[in-house]
């Protein structure tokens, strides 16, 4: 018996299928006057990008956010468009009177969205790769475009996700009035909120690594939100029908995604700090060498003036580019022993944003990036002390602190050797 009614219940779930593939094929007859203008849209673009990238007065990553918010307005435009059809044949009240179940209704307007959305997304992927390969990758980074497409993606499907529940429970016009509100606060969520977080909460600026992470944990979010959206549409859609107000589906709607999205914004918090930390971390010192530099000239004894040249390794590579992991650190240098006695200097400190600047970098060696900035001695040496102190010079007498505020506190930096 039960394994008649489990054969039963895929039987009907593959007629259900077989169902959904009409009214998808309606859905998307439906857009057909309009995809002209989203492949001149798409064609425009791109072309514009083709020929800024290709000839070579700038990278892609300087326009990466064009087809973003392009594809965005096009897969609004694309899933609006079906519905205001709909409204405007009053093609939806007709369906109710069919043999049709209301949940193959709006599981196939979930299809058709997806579908769509997916085709416009397919589309300027094709594109993007094949200007990779024309322009090659030191121009178009794929890295950048991976952190488009997760946002791109996320908000296409939050897109379907509230648009079509508001519909089902109203009309177009309700819809499209709640995707404006939506997008206004996914606007406020997404670039507003974070600075004032970080700024109030951590004294930092917002790193480029924690929109990267919010992108994938967006993601994921909206594809548990999209599933959730299905279910609320039934129901709302159920109320409808019955005349019912649909306040409460819609208010946990609301609030689950809500509350899904700061648990995303937290989680991304937390692995940027995490991330941040062990780069900071990673930071090693590959020595400390002096130079004596003559100076004036006092009764006749020629001067000496000293400058000490600390050299800093990372294994990040990308170090210098992201300045928000640096921006308000310190490296506390610490002098002990002769070196002390002979340059009468306890100590200095280095701003982390002049030690791995674009200016302090000396390229990649070994599989990490080298850095080296300058410091200067507050006395003049004569000749006969200059000799001494070079033929002396201990670079252990140099202790090397990092003060940041990404860190509890300070850390002591470990010396390359010791991992050698």
């Amino acid at each position: 018996m039960t394994k008649l009614n489990t054969l039963e219940l895929m039987n009907l779930s593959f007629l259900r299928g077989i169902r959904v593939i009409p009214l998808i094929k309606r859905d998307i007859l439906s857009t057909k006057n309009v995809w002209l203008f989203v492949i001149l849209a798409v064609g425009g673009v791109w072309a514009f990008i083709y020929y800024f990238t290709l000839t070579r007065i700038t990278d892609l990553n300087d326009f990466l956010v064009i087809p973003g918010f392009v594809i965005v307005f096009l897969g609004y435009g694309l899933v609006a468009h079906i519905c205001r059809v709909e409204d405007l044949n009053r093609v939806n009240k007709r369906m109710i009177q069919l043999p049709v179940d209301y949940r193959i209704l709006i599981l196939s307007r979930y299809g058709s969205s997806f579908l769509l959305i997916g085709m416009v997304l397919l589309a300027n992927c094709v594109l993007y790769f094949l200007l990779y390969i024309l322009a090659g990758s030191e121009r178009v980074q794929t890295g950048n475009f991976s952190n488009y497409f997760f946002i791109v993606f996320h908000l296409l499907l939050v897109i379907i996700s509230i648009y079509i529940p508001f519909y089902f429970s109203k009309n177009s016009n309700v819809a499209t009035w709640g995707m404006r509100i939506s997008t206004l606060v996914w606007l406020i969520y997404m670039f507003f909120l974070p600075s004032v977080y970080f700024q109030w909460t951590h004294q930092q600026y917002v790193p480029e690594i924690y929109y990267e992470r919010l992108g994938i944990y967006l993601t994921l979010v909206s594809i548990v939100v999209l599933i959730l959206s299905y279910y609320i549409s039934l129901w709302c859609y159920r109320l409808k029908w019955r005349n019912k107000g649909s306040f409460l589906p819609l208010g946990n709607l609301v609030i689950c995604i809500a509350v899904l999205f700061m648990g995303a914004a937290k989680l991304a918090e937390v692995n940027t700090f995490t991330t941040v930390k062990n780069t900071l971390h990673e930071i090693k010192v590959e020595g400390v060498h002096v130079e004596a530099f003559p100076t004036d000239t006092v009764d006749g004894l020629e001067q000496y003036r000293i400058f000490i040249f600390p050299e800093f390794s990372s294994n990040q590579l990308s170090l210098y580019r992201d300045w928000q992991y640096v921006e308000r650190g310190l490296i506390i240098v610490t002098v002990t022993g002769t070196t002390s006695d002979y340059l009468g200097l306890h100590g200095f400190s280095i701003p982390m944003e002049t030690a791995f600047s674009l200016g302090s970098y000396r390229g990649i060696h070994d599989g990490r990036e080298h850095f080296v900035t300058e410091s200067e001695a507050p006395v003049l040496l004569s000749e006969e002390e200059k000799k001494s102190f070079l033929t002396h010079f201990d670079e252990s007498d140099f202790i090397f602190e990092l003060e940041s505020r990404w860190l509890d506190g300070k850390i002591e930096m470990d010396w390359i050797q010791e991992d050698k």
